[in-house]
């Protein structure tokens, strides 16, 4: 009953998402895993991020609504609660940062409600950022490990977030390299 016409992203994505939940309720668990494997290495629009839409579709249909609400609950949630554990560690934050820090980038919310799932990816590059901006002490080299997994798992999400992770990464060398430190922490 939609008398919106999507494009591009939004609409391969909408379609995508119900045409894995398919696959998963008429050839199974193995089929679903098969086509998400295989579209991560043959299309722009790989069926990563529709695994968390797929509970939603099974139950709910293949209705535009459904699909949104999946985004808004299994990307943008997350992505906003770790936007404000975030600022809650910081010093005296007080409820107003941290809702000034959500509402400080519009783009999310526009973001999901516009069906784009380039939410998710943001969501781990920003949990990537926060990992990074923690305290030195015990457990750096492992964090930088996370980091890493982080970062791949971003460009796997979405291709064109390897311009994220080169950039990123070599920022940590760069810091590295300038301060003298060692990813060991040692």
């Amino acid at each position: 009953g939609s008398q919106t016409i999507y494009s591009w992203d939004s609409a391969i994505y909408w379609r995508s998402t119900y045409t894995l939940a398919e696959t998963f309720r008429d050839q199974g668990f193995l089929a679903a895993l098969r086509q998400i494997y295989d579209s991560i290495f043959t299309t722009d629009y790989n069926d990563t991020i529709g695994v968390l839409c797929v509970p939603f579709a099974l139950l709910f249909g293949p209705s535009r609504r459904v699909y949104l609400m999946s985004i808004g609950n299994f990307c943008l949630f997350p992505l906003l609660a770790l936007m404000w554990a975030y600022v809650r560690t910081r010093r005296k934050p007080g409820l107003w940062l941290g809702v000034a820090a959500m509402l400080a980038l519009p783009s999310l919310f526009y973001t999901s409600v516009t069906g784009f799932v380039d939410i998710a990816g943001a969501g781990v590059c920003t949990f990537a950022l926060i990992l990074c901006l923690r305290e030195g002490g015990k457990g750096r080299f492992s964090r930088f490990l996370l980091i890493g997994v982080l970062c791949a798992l971003a460009v796997v999400l979405r291709r064109w977030y390897a311009f994220f992770a080169l950039a990123f990464l070599l920022a940590l060398v760069l810091e590295g390299v300038a301060f003298r430190r060692s990813p060991t922490g040692i």
